[in-house]
């Protein structure tokens, strides 16, 4: 691994997914994302290697295009069908 290299971890399977798409957009910007299941905890997290720094910097910045607000919509969708599902929508 470089000297500017990262390794994270992440759970968020939406955030993963944005930053697995945006090398397409920056060539320039290596990043390797592996999804890692725990059999266990039946849970995914997922592994992201390379240009983190640069990459999270990219999403700040709202780019790709609307990258951060596809994000934040995503999220606050989820969010309100779990606020449905809990019987908040009273």
């Amino acid at each position: 691994m470089k000297a500017d290299e990262k390794e994270i971890i992440i759970r968020d399977s939406i955030t993963s997914g944005i930053l697995k798409a945006v090398p397409a957009s920056y060539p320039n910007i290596k990043l390797e994302v592996t999804p890692q299941h725990n059999t266990e905890t039946r849970e995914t997290t997922y592994l992201i290697r390379g240009d983190v720094d640069e990459a999270l910097q990219k999403i700040s910045q709202n780019a790709p295009i609307g990258s951060r607000d596809a994000l934040e919509a995503i999220k606050n969708m989820r969010s309100a069908i779990f606020l449905y599902k809990q019987g908040g929508h009273r």
